[in-house]
């Protein structure tokens, strides 16, 4: 893995730069939930300190508005509508550095073929309207606890997802596992984070 840290940029800028489709993103959000998530996670980091990271997110590119966008698996609430499950969001969405306090971008090296496989995927859950895996979020934080990542959950239905699982899922057709031994649907942003697969990973530092 090759670490490049960046510094002096805004979250915006830090995107602008090294945002591309295929690419890899965690966030730390500062809400209450990624909080709740950052501090369960810390069972899986090698100090027990939290882990960095509360979300995970696909960069899809720009689109025809000049915009990158990014596919996730989330609950979106907007002027009182939910989004929930996989969508795609413009990435401007984590530019306000209050809501997120630290932003990664994970380059696996993927070719322009590569790409496109994760990104189909990524489009295919978009467009099957693959739900937000509430039942998955409680499995998976039981299977932390109990150190049973390996195994899958009777609680699990396996065609919904949330974020990092689903970066996971769509990853699986280049033939990639962030985790070797966990379960595809309990892959957590720490999983991501902790990866051995060689990559290049931009750090936006403050």
């Amino acid at each position: 893995m090759k670490v490049v840290a960046v510094k002096g940029l805004s979250n915006r800028e830090f995107l602008e730069r090294h945002a591309a489709p295929g690419r890899v993103g965690l966030a730390c959000g500062t809400s209450w939930v990624d909080q709740r998530i950052r501090r369960t996670l810390r069972h899986l980091t090698p100090d027990g300190q939290w882990c960095d990271w509360s979300h995970a997110m696909l960069f899809e590119g720009r689109r025809a508005d000049g915009q990158h966008w990014v596919f996730e698996a989330d609950i979106e609430f907007s002027r009182g509508f939910v989004q929930s499950g996989v969508q795609e969001n413009r990435a401007e969405k984590f530019w306000d550095q209050k809501k997120y306090s630290s932003l990664a971008i994970l380059d696996f090296g993927l070719s322009e073929g590569q790409a496109k496989l994760v990104l189909g995927r990524a489009l295919d859950m978009t467009a099957n309207r693959v739900a937000y895996s509430y039942r998955g979020i409680l499995a998976t934080w039981m299977a932390v606890h109990r150190k049973t990542l390996s195994r899958q959950s009777r609680l699990q239905n396996l065609k919904d997802t949330f974020c990092s699982s689903f970066v996971q899922r769509a990853y699986k057709d280049v033939g990639v596992t962030f985790s070797p031994g966990v379960e595809e649907a309990h892959t957590t942003p720490q999983h991501i984070a902790a990866t051995a697969v060689p990559h290049t990973r931009y750090i936006l530092g403050r």
